[in-house]
């Protein structure tokens, strides 16, 4: 992936967030509502770190704080 690329016809690529054991996290433009997002890109696609992935997305979209 690189700086600047769309990703899913939809993300803009913007900046390396981080990377980790899972994958690397961008800071990307969402086209469809303008909004800054978090984008991660997995390693790998192997059942047991798609299974974690999906773990964490659910404990992110039950957090609420006004700085997230």
């Amino acid at each position: 992936m690189r700086l600047g690329e769309l990703v899913e016809d939809r993300f803009v690529l913007e900046a390396l967030a981080g990377t980790g054991g899972m994958g690397t996290v961008y800071r990307a433009l969402d086209r469809t509502t303008g909004a800054n997002v978090a984008l991660k890109v997995l390693k790998s696609s192997s059942q047991d770190a798609v299974e974690r992935f999906v773990r964490e997305t659910r404990v992110l979209e039950a957090l609420r704080h006004p700085a997230i």
